[in-house]
């Protein structure tokens, strides 16, 4: 994987990150469920319609096979699907789209409910939180990226038995699977410990390619930039085991974090609870892809400023000539200022909220009717 192509699906991991808050936001506030779900299955549609158009003529007829036999509706219509009533005929007369209802308007708009329900203050004081977090995702961005093109050139063999280079990235992400690791953990306490394990992750990458750079040095590799490097890929199992241990905490607490302080009422049903969560999935996910697209304005900025005034760019055309180590250094020293400032900002935060639960019920108890 060249770093342009590896760049270019960061882009779109980015891209694909954001892209469900914002239609979540346009299903609850204007369109509703049946017509999100009309404009994706169109769109399902013309896809397959472009890509029949896109390829060779000897494998057009094998594209539009394929768009013949697909029946399904698309998976991300799932979370606007509704279920159909048993008892209407009508409905089961009517076809596929009758099992999908548009909710009613005053339902819909999470955001709405938000605004109205808390504090303006309460409110903006999860932005510079909610700022801490992409950098979890600029972190993030590196797995995919810079650790698969570092364990590209190394020696993939154990003994005599070769091991594919994937047996990495599905260790990173099996640990989102893992249940323990997301138990009995507070939110806030949870997002702190998968800020360090990104910490740890970034200085464990720096220390193994600066080894991996020693032995590309000392075998006058260089300048061959194709040749295996004397060295087991194995090596960066721990930078993809802590990075998969940050993800999986911080996914889930973050959630959590935003569903407490934003979404859920005493009064809310198991329904209701799961409904806003899901919202709060969708805001996490976004803010990840915000950080892996700022990880490539990040890549950026750092090429152009180690490059100025005559300097070697840390990223060159090959990875030997390149100074990945001291990039991951700049991300670990970004992240320890990132936990630094999470800690001081949620502190301020705890103790407004502390001091305003409290005025609310001094101005609740003032309210009380006195009983003669």
């Amino acid at each position: 994987m060249s770093q342009a192509a590896a760049l270019s699906h960061l882009m779109d991991a980015g891209i694909v990150g954001i892209l469900p808050l914002g239609l979540k936001f346009i299903v609850d506030a204007f369109i509703g469920n049946y017509w999100i779900v009309l404009l994706s299955r169109l769109a399902f549609t013309a896809g397959f319609v472009l890509l029949t158009l896109s390829t060779p003529s000897v494998l057009s007829w094998e594209s539009g096979l394929s768009f013949l036999t697909v029946d399904s509706p698309p998976p991300e219509s799932e979370p606007f699907k509704r279920p159909q009533s048993d008892d209407s005929e009508e409905n089961n007369r009517a076809g596929f789209f009758c099992s999908y209802q548009p909710q009613p308007r005053a339902e819909r708009s999470l955001v709405k409910h938000i605004l109205k329900r808390k504090h303006a203050r309460s409110i903006l004081f999860l932005v510079p939180i909610s700022i801490t977090f992409i950098l979890l995702g600029v972190v993030s961005s590196i797995g995919n990226t810079f650790f698969i093109e570092q364990a590209v050139d190394m020696n993939h063999y154990v003994g005599s038995l070769w091991v594919p280079l994937l047996i990495l990235p599905i260790f990173q992400h099996s640990y989102k699977k893992k249940k323990p690791l997301n138990c009995g953990i507070h939110p806030k306490l949870g997002i702190a410990f998968s800020m360090i394990c990104a910490i740890l992750s970034c200085i464990t990458a720096a220390k193994v390619e600066t080894r991996r750079l020693g032995v590309v040095t000392s075998q006058g590799v260089i300048d061959e930039p194709e040749k295996i490097i004397p060295m087991t890929m194995f090596w960066l199992l721990p930078q993809f085991a802590l990075l998969g241990v940050s993800e999986a905490i911080s996914e889930k607490n973050i959630t959590d974090f935003f569903t407490n302080e934003l979404a859920l009422e005493r009064n809310d049903d198991e329904a209701t609870k799961a409904s806003k969560r899901k919202h709060m999935e969708f805001l996490a996910q976004a803010l990840s892809g915000v950080g892996m697209i700022c990880g490539l304005v990040l890549v950026y900025i750092v090429r152009k400023a180690t490059a100025a005034n005559g300097g070697t760019s840390w990223f060159q055309n090959t990875l030997n000539t390149s100074r990945l180590d001291n990039y991951y250094w700049t991300l670990a020293t970004l992240s320890a200022a990132n936990l630094v400032f999470f800690l001081v900002v949620i502190s301020v935060h705890h103790i407004c909220s502390e001091s305003r639960s409290v005025e609310d019920e001094q101005r609740s108890s003032s309210t009380v009717p006195l009983i003669a």
